[in-house]
This record gives structure tokens, sequence and C-alpha cells, in this order.
């Protein structure tokens, strides 16, 4: 399974009530139908690559417009016929950016889906994404996988003046898988997302600290010094992957290794010429256009199933 952050999949026709005028035609962006057909045929090569170009079974992505635009990308050559589904919600975003699960019919069920709504003020008011719960049910098995999909706010305005809403979507998340393992305690969890905070940060380490925490597997990555995204020449590891430990035991369903990988083949990346080596070949730098895939690399975890 994977997670990416696919930057800005936007279609090119306004959606009413979103500020999403940057990506239309006549925008800032010039955000054409073959420039959006360009990035489909983009995201759908990563897509594919992953595990050996069979795909992955399961993949979570943030930054994705509405559903229709996941269906276009579904219905690129090198995905079209390839048996996925769309788990889509529609967040309160002002931009209109979501969150969305594509997965294989034949490898999983669908048993159900919800929202979390991130509350940031006193009113309970909030434009940031909800959280994407799913409880998926392996096909030809007993066994099911909870899994949360997240993108938390952003570091907009510096790290320290945004640090307080990424605490909330961290306290908001460590409120319901707590309710969720009260009621069941063996219950096999994967929480993954771009959460715009590293390992090291309070957000994270609220997440994998206590009794029965989860377990970030990104961390041996962030020791080594590596990282998803680049900015000013320096890497962030924001995309992650943390699971319940029972995943980590020699279960009938269990982690295979003890870490994510980064998703980083040599085409998916450019030269860094603000800093050392190479970064991600996203689709704009600035006002530029490049063509590229994403300001992110995806991130695999490979989960091992026995019948």
């Amino acid at each position: 399974m994977g997670f990416y952050n696919v930057e800005n999949l936007f279609d090119t026709l306004h959606d009413a009530g979103k500020q999403d005028y940057e990506y239309l035609p006549q925008g800032y962006r010039a955000w054409t139908a073959q420039r959006y057909q360009q990035k489909l045929l983009n995201l759908s090569r990563v897509i594919r690559a992953m595990n050996d170009w069979q795909g992955p079974d399961l993949l979570a992505l943030c930054e994705v417009e509405n559903q229709r635009v996941l269906q276009d990308l579904l219905n690129t050559p090198l995905l079209k016929n390839q048996g996925f589904s769309i788990l889509h919600h529609e967040s309160p975003d002002h931009r209109g950016i979501d969150l969305a699960i594509i997965y294989r019919a034949d490898k999983f069920n669908l048993v159900k889906q919800s929202n979390i709504t991130i509350k940031i003020d006193s009113t309970g008011y909030s434009k940031t994404r909800d959280i994407l719960y799913a409880v998926m049910k392996v096909k030809d098995s007993d066994d099911t996988l909870h899994v949360f999909v997240n993108h938390w706010p952003s570091r907009r305005g510096g790290v320290s003046a945004s640090a307080p809403k990424r605490k909330i979507a961290s306290e908001t998340l460590r409120l319901h898988l707590d309710s969720l393992r009260s009621v069941n305690p063996a219950c096999k969890v994967v929480v993954c997302g771009d959460f715009n905070d590293g390992p090291q940060d309070e957000s994270m380490l609220n997440l994998a600290s206590g009794e029965d925490s989860l377990i970030n597997l990104a961390l041996p990555l962030h020791a080594e010094g590596v990282g998803t995204l680049k900015h000013e020449g320096r890497w962030n590891l924001f995309d992650q992957f943390l699971v319940s430990p029972n995943l980590m035991g020699k279960d009938k369903i269990q982690v295979s290794g003890s870490h994510q990988l980064i998703f980083s083949p040599s085409w998916l990346q450019e030269e860094d010429v603000q800093g050392i080596g190479n970064r991600p070949l996203r689709t704009f730098s600035g006002p530029n256009y490049l063509g590229g895939y994403s300001d992110h690399f995806p991130v695999l975890l490979f989960i091992h199933f026995e019948k």
C-alpha cells in the first residue's frame, strides 16, 4: 500500500464555493486541458510503477480536487482496467483539495468509511481537511485494516505559528484511535498522510509515545536524513506511515520490514538548483511550468497477508 501527495490535482472546471481559480484555463497557472492531461499521465506512470510496475493494492491520496479527477486518473491507459475502486471524501478545505483512497476491489472490501472533522477554533468551524477513516476487509481473510488518511494544516505563516493547528489535528486523531482501541484492542491500524510535521515534532510524537502507542515507520529514515520533499535545499519527511504494534508481530497480517519506503526513481527527480543533489520534479516551480509529477515523493508500505 502507499500514500501520495499528488500536488494539486485539479481539473479545468470551477467547483462552486471553492477557491480553485488558480487552476483554471484563465487562472494564474494557465491550467489548460493539455496540462491537466499531462498531469494525469504523469501520475498514472508513478502509480503503475509502484510495486515493480504492478501498482499498489491500496493507495491513499491527498490534494485531489474531487471524484471526477480520480475517475479521469483511473481512465488513463496505464490504470484503466486495473480493477481500482474509489473512496473519496469532500473536505471543507477552501481551495477544494480532498483526501481519497483507490484500492483493488479484488483485494479489499470496503466495510465502513467516515470522516473526522478537525476543529481548529472554538466555534468548531474548520477549513482544514478532514481525516478520512476507512475499514477495509482483506479478501479471503477474516482480518481488517483500519486506515486513517491525513493531510494536516500547512506551515504557512511559520512553523511555530502554525504548530498549534497540527497539535489539534494530532489530538483529534489520538482521541479517535483511543476510542477505537478501547472497543477493539486487537484492531489493526494504519495511519498515513502528509502531516506537515516530521517524526521528531510534537504532533507526531503524540501519536507514537505512551503505552501501546503507534509505531512510526518513518523514524529510521528520519535518522538517515532523507525525506519526501525539499524546501530551501533541505529535506523534510512529512509523508509517513504509523502502525499499531500488532502489525509488527507474526500474525496473519503484518508489515514486511521495519520501515516505510520512499519511492523515488531517477525519473521522478530533477537537479536541486538551490541546494545539493536532486529534488522531486514537480508540476510548477514558482510560476514556471515544469510538467513534472509532484513536489512530494510517494511512500510505500508492504503488508503480508496470510489466509
